[in-house]
């Protein structure tokens, strides 16, 4: 590695090494650098004065509670933010890319933490702000004490006072004369902190004993100060940060600009185990050099800049000026101007701290792909909170998986040092909203305890259709009476009022930011936005589109989405945005970004000076263009497994007896065998449903829908659940006394008495697809904010449309139709999202390429007649094997009539439940012949050499071939194929998958992202798709079935975590050619007989 110096003068911040161009004719001044264009620009100063401060800080509306919340702040906001005035939320604070940043922060926070139900009594003398991406001198500005660098860190007040009283007492005792006096930091002597007394007095240095040299005396004046004015001796450090310009491509060169080094990460690396648990984290963001940035509701400056363009004061909202580089939020509006013009904000001469633009933002000079709304998001788990009347939020010592009722337990702290024991709750920038604290009430006799609310639902169908009338109603309507328990309406704003987490303001038309942080601590979070769809990679047109991001601690991710529903005059479009694993929407990790209509401007949300162009009120196509053609249909019914299959459960591994008698599943309507038409009526459509799975002319698996690019759905969902009846209610698991009933799948256990087990699933169903295009209004298939409810009661049907593609407008307002090979998508039941998928009411789409034709196995009647396997025929007569894969984690199953047990290391809630492929399962345990509570120590003494061959006789298959009952899917040896996985819901323990043998293109899309093929822009080939969690979508395509040299025989296809492999999530991948053309037929183990059952106990 070779680090250039460049021999320049010490700077504050930067002892050694000045990361900040110099002028060459004198270092003490800043210097240029080269840009996008070839020419030089000058090296900008701007300065930041922060604070790290500890405070109480309330995280919902139900007053859960964090008294020991550490989070870094602007030096003015620092009142504001300990008295409440200002709600607290993570420092997003931005500076132009190129700019040189210089970084002040005063330690404020104790010494120690204290000790608490979840952790020890830890020593925090000292913080740090360890920064990443940015250039800094390592030796003395890394924020952390590394090596044979300097600390650099900022001292607590009390540690810079307990070592002058030390420095002192040695002087004394020693006869030295350098006795120390602490100083009255300067926030407490003119800043924002000496304007409130109480403030001031905590931070004023009383005057020393009068005889300095009497060491009784000091450490009776310190003992006085620890008590009275615990600010006193506050410390100040400083860094220095170049936001160092991150090009395309080599200056010069056509097509070439600065992306900028985006969203930089910042934390304390002194405590990190400790204090990330309580918010101590940050995040630079770095703008295009020729932005600037405003609140979004009025659109009042943030950051100023001096007469000569330097960042420096600028007056906030309230008249004041700014002295700590301030006003920031982590919402704000960006607005760029385009390359070559003038930057977008320049001083007025006459006033240096006026930050106003000399000519107005117009759509002729802003840049409109880099002008947006943007909002800074930052994950946390691990989160340390207490509810209202001061109870722990999931202890370290709570059990997570007491069945059947998992009620409080008389416990005795046990708290840790470093946190291993997942405790705690789930924070999107400080905030949650619990969806059991929305659906469950406390016990009138017991606070400690909850219970799920009444609903009734007829009358709550009622009262939305009053109160969606209503467009923009957020406050509890009469629907919180007689909804607020059922599932469907979680997210209903209606019913439950808009969430504690922030509310993202936008306009229909507008270009949104995202910008993602994880701040703390362990957990992999997958975020999702309902209704969007963005690049992998911002600015790589060929990068593929995405609708779920994974993250973990540290990362940072970027993506630009556009607002678009209908154009019309409707209202208001809410998006529900989350982390999308069931634990993580339990623990309260979603909001809403509520679009409204770009026509009816709000007063409190200034419009941006350009927007996405609209359709013309007579050419408005809605979702579906002219150009799709008619829509291909599909109608859809959900029905319980106990009505259509034989046996009346859904039989996950036969040969094990693992079944779910509970489970619901999305069947395409059967169709008469004379007309071939749809059957309409319930019964006759039961009978017939019966008679195919009976017969095996049909089997039991997950939805799986196709549709072509620039092709239409136009998609029914009936809801054949049998409706909720109060306490007597024929939904399966409405009484968790009864044993069938019960699940070893968990939750967090967050609340006392409410889990998996306690909670009534929702009767209504839905369909929510990514990815294509859809009216979020009304076609999301979800109950958000103050949307129309397009779940689907019992008995009733709604109606979806689909389009697989985008509509773009012209300057007129004439649609342009864009087909959109999207590849694999999730179906998610979002009428209910904890329990629906634990009984397999999940689902795939796949759109294809355009102008293709499919058949799937079932169609042919070959095999396993599955809808999963198929065979795609490209416009070009081209063909590709195509099979898809659906992860199941979340799985209620039982074994020999009982709940079966969760494998031995599943401590924790996101490892409990069953795992499966495509409703099969294949656990090794079984094979082998012992049990899912097996310890390691028990299972060590197996042997695994055969465990996945299927030529050797295993439990519950004494006669091989012993194929496993996961899904063998088979092509001929050479052929294109192509991977589909999904993973619609389920735990946040994301898997990674592979297909031992073949490789496939990480990025494979080409023509900006619209047709999957050969990317010349990114030709990295991997063997492993990883940071699979709920809501994740991968495309596989393997050039040739057998690899490279098309040979023929059986891959192993599994998850790559061995926890999950045991579980049952592998398979086989049949590859055949001419010579044993017959090799993969009637492979497979669903029709094999009911064998002898290994008991779970």
């Amino acid at each position: 590695m070779l680090f250039h110096v460049n021999g320049q003068a010490a700077k504050p911040g930067a002892p050694f090494a000045d990361p900040c161009p110099a002028d060459p004719n004198d270092n003490a001044r800043l210097g240029t650098y080269y840009g996008a264009d070839k020419t030089q620009h000058a090296v900008k100063m701007r300065e930041y004065s922060a604070a790290y401060v500890q405070f109480d800080m309330s995280v919902n509306k139900s007053g859960w509670h964090d008294p020991q919340a550490r989070i870094a702040v602007l030096e003015q906001d620092v009142p504001g933010t300990l008295d409440g005035s200002r709600p607290a939320e993570p420092l997003f604070f931005r500076a132009r890319s190129g700019e040189c940043i210089t970084f002040k922060a005063t330690n404020l926070i104790p010494s120690n933490l204290n000790l608490d139900d979840f952790q020890v009594f830890s020593p925090t003398d000292v913080i740090g702000q360890h920064i990443h991406l940015v250039k800094f001198d390592v030796t003395s500005s890394d924020g952390s004490g590394n090596g044979w660098n300097y600390e650099d860190g900022t001292l607590a007040a009390d540690e810079v006072r307990e070592r002058i009283i030390a420095n002192n007492k040695y002087q004394i005792e020693t006869g030295g004369s350098r006795i120390l006096i602490p100083k009255t930091h300067r926030l407490f002597r003119t800043g924002e902190m000496s304007k409130k007394p109480e403030n001031r007095v905590r931070g004023e240095c009383p005057l020393p004993p009068t005889d300095k040299t009497d060491v009784a005396a000091w450490e009776a004046w310190s003992d006085k100060v620890s008590k009275e004015n615990p600010w006193c001796g506050a410390q100040t450090t400083i860094q220095r940060w170049w936001a160092d310009p991150l090009l395309n491509k080599k200056p010069g060169e056509p097509g070439a600009w600065d992306r900028t080094i985006r969203t930089v990460f910042t934390h304390d690396h002194f405590g990190p185990s400790s204090h990330q648990h309580h918010g101590l984290y940050a995040a630079l963001v770095v703008e295009p050099a020729t932005s600037k940035w405003t609140y979004p509701e009025q659109g009042e400056p943030m950051g100023g800049v001096d007469v000569n363009g330097n960042p420096k004061q600028v007056v906030d909202r309230n008249g004041l000026p700014r002295t700590d580089g301030g006003p920031t939020s982590y919402a704000a509006n960006v607005i760029t101007r385009k390359n070559g013009e003038r930057d977008a904000c320049v001083a007025n001469k006459n006033d240096p701290l006026e930050s106003k633009c000399l000519d107005e933002d117009t759509p002729d000079n802003v840049d409109a792909e880099r002008t947006a709304r943007e909002f800074g998001l930052a994950f946390a788990d691990y989160s340390i909170v207490y509810t209202a009347n001061n109870q722990p939020v999931n202890p370290v010592n709570r059990l997570e998986s007491d069945l059947p009722n998992p009620s409080l337990h008389p416990r005795r702290p046990a708290p840790e040092g470093i946190s291993t024991k997942d405790p705690g709750t789930q924070l999107l920038n400080y905030r949650n909203e619990p969806i059991p604290l929305r659906v469950a009430a406390e016990s009138a006799a017991d606070s400690n305890s909850f219970t799920q609310k009444h609903y009734d639902e007829e009358l709550c169908r009622l009262a939305l259709l009053d109160a969606t009338g209503k467009k923009n109603s957020t406050v509890p309507s009469p629907a919180a009476k007689v909804c607020a328990g059922d599932m469907a309406y979680a997210f209903n704003s209606h019913v439950h009022g808009d969430p504690a987490t922030p509310l993202l303001r936008a306009y229909d038309g507008d270009r949104v930011q995202l910008r993602l942080i994880q701040g703390a601590q362990e957990e992999n979070h997958i975020f999702n936005m309902h209704g969007v769809k963005w690049l992998a990679e911002p600015d790589a047109k060929n990068s593929g589109w995405m609708n779920a991001q994974p993250i973990g601690i540290s990362e940072h991710f970027e993506f630009n989405v556009e607002l678009y529903d209908s154009g019309d005059n409707r209202g208001d479009s809410d998006y529900l945005y989350s982390s999308t694993a069931t634990d993580n929407l339990w623990d309260g990790q979603w909001g809403i970004l509520r679009a409204y209509n770009a026509n009816q401007p709000k007063a409190d949300l200034k419009k941006l000076p350009i927007i996405l162009n609209r359709p013309s009120v007579q050419d408005n196509p809605g979702t579906c263009p002219a150009e799709a053609g008619h829509p291909i249909e599909y109608h859809i019914s959900a029905w319980h497994a106990r009505e259509i299959l034989p046996g009346g459960a859904l039989v996950y591994n036969q040969r094990f007896g693992i079944k779910d008698p509970n489970a619901i599943l999305f069947l395409e309507d059967p169709k008469d065998k004379t007309t071939h038409e749809r059957i309409v009526k319930r019964e006759e459509q039961l009978k017939e449903l019966n008679r195919q799975f009976a017969s095996g002319e049909r089997i039991p698996e997950p939805l799986i829908l196709r549709m072509a690019a620039g092709q239409c759905a136009a998609v029914s969902l009936a809801n054949q659940l049998l409706a909720q009846e109060g306490a007597n209610s024929t939904m399966p698991d409405a009484n968790f006394n009864n044993v069938n009933a019960w699940s070893y799948n968990t939750l967090p256990p967050i609340i006392d008495s409410l889990n998996f087990n306690q909670l009534k699933s929702s009767s209504r169903v839905s369909l929510h697809p990514q990815l294509v295009g859809l009216k979020t209004y009304n076609q999301d298939g979800a109950a958000v904010g103050t949307n129309v409810d397009s779940t689907v009661a019992p008995g009733q049907t709604y109606a979806y449309t689909w389009y697989a593609g985008e509509v773009k407008f012209d300057n007129t307002g004439k649609p342009i139709a864009i087909p959109i090979e999207f590849g694999a998508a999730a179906l998610r039941d979002m009428a209910d999202v904890i329990k629906h998928s634990s009984h397999g009411a999940v689902g795939a789409l796949i759109v294809e390429p355009e102008g293709s034709k499919w058949e799937s196995d079932q169609e042919k009647g070959i095999n396993q007649k599955n809808t999963a396997s198929a065979t795609i025929t490209k416009k070009d007569g081209g063909t590709f094997r195509e099979f898809v894969v659906l992860y199941q984690d979340d799985l209620s199953l039982q074994q020999d009539g009982q709940p079966m047990a969760n494998l031995r290391s599943a401590d924790d809630a996101e490892d409990t439940g069953q795992k499966a492929f495509n409703y099969r399962t294949e656990p090794l345990w079984a094979r082998i012949g012992t049990v899912p509570s097996a310890s390691p120590e028990m299972t060590n003494a197996y042997d695994f050499s055969n465990a996945f061959s299927s030529k050797v006789a295993h439990a519950g298959c004494s006669t091989p071939p012993c194929d496993p009952a996961t899904p063998i899917f088979s092509a001929k040896a050479g052929m294109e194929v192509r991977f589909r996985v999904v993973h619609p819901a389920g735990h946040p323990r994301n898997h990674s998958f592979t297909v031992f043998g073949h490789d496939w293109l990480t990025n494979p899309w080409t023509a900006d992202s619209t047709v999957m093929g050969y990317n010349k822009d990114n030709g990295n080939r991997v063997g492993s798709a990883y940071s699979i969690g709920p809501m994740r979508h991968i495309n596989m395509l393997i050039d040739k079935a057998g690899s490279d040299f098309s040979i023929p025989g059986d891959y192993l296809y599994r998850t790559q975590e061995g926890f999950n492999l045991g579980g049952g999530l592998w398979g086989i991948f049949c590859v055949y050619d001419d010579k044993d053309p017959q090799r993969c037929e009637h492979r497979g183990a669903i029709s094999e007989p009911q064998a002898t059952v290994v008991s779970t106990q």
